[in-house]
């Protein structure tokens, strides 16, 4: 077996990604299974050097639909460039989009390194929505059991409902329409019963967003409602555009 010299390797490093592996082999002087064995051995990964993707080849490493991906190169600013019929995805550039559009990503669902190496950013956005999956969590009978049983009691308000249960407000109001059930009690809005926020609080809840928490998990961890929090927050001049609040 011919053995590996150390400029061999280092090209191999430093090339890998760069080009398909049989001009590398080309290059080289082995095979196409030598040199993928070898920068196996080696750890390397076609994505940590690759200059650009496909949309076929960024979908199929990041598990991104398609159709998903369009929307955002029609309606996102997501960042490709045209080659006659066909577009590339540099990882640069989308990792700089991304970091603008947390939240049009379900992080818990985004494969480590999926688009080559990751900037430091992207575990706290991964970390922020581990509950979260790219579909809806099913309902399980004895959550829904549990949600009538509670809401005959006619004395649960949505926030208690979504802390009991581990569901956001919108989820539970989906299933409350449903299957018809009856409605929450509401908190009452009267300025004298419910307590004001404070500046710390929303400062605290816009920087939690902008890491990229869900809003319900912000308003779960301030024991306020979803709901309550978005109205509070448009109200004081913030509107959400899916990426970051922003100010009007």
């Amino acid at each position: 077996m011919k053995m590996w010299t150390d400029t061999e390797v280092a090209y191999l490093e430093s090339e890998y990604g760069k080009y398909s592996t049989k001009v590398l082999a080309s290059k080289l002087g082995r095979t196409e299974h030598a040199v993928n064995a070898k920068a196996s051995r080696l750890g390397l990964r076609m994505l940590d050097n690759q200059e650009w993707l496909t949309t076929a080849d960024f979908c199929e490493h990041t598990g991104i639909h398609r159709s998903t991906m369009e929307y955002w190169i029609k309606e996102c600013g997501f960042p490709t460039t045209k080659i006659f019929k066909y577009r590339r995805i540099y990882p640069k550039r989308f990792w700089k989009w991304a970091e603008e559009n947390k939240h049009r990503v379900q992080w818990a669902s985004f494969p480590d390194y999926g688009v080559g190496n990751e900037p430091k950013w992207v575990r706290t956005a991964r970390e922020a929505t581990t509950y979260r999956t790219t579909k809806r969590r099913p309902w399980k009978q004895w959550e829904i059991n549990k949600l009538e049983l509670m809401l005959k009691q006619n004395k649960y308000t949505y926030p208690e409902l979504s802390k009991e249960l581990n569901r956001s407000h919108g989820a539970i109001k989906r299933k409350i329409y449903d299957l018809n059930l009856p409605w929450p009690v509401y908190l009452d809005r009267n300025p004298t019963s419910v307590e004001p926020y404070t500046d710390e609080e929303l400062e605290k809840a816009i920087n939690m967003y902008q890491k990229g928490y869900p809003l319900a998990e912000v308003a779960r961890g301030m024991n306020r409602s979803e709901g309550g929090l978005r109205a509070k927050l448009e109200r004081s001049g913030y509107r959400f555009d899916g990426k970051v609040l922003m100010e009007v």
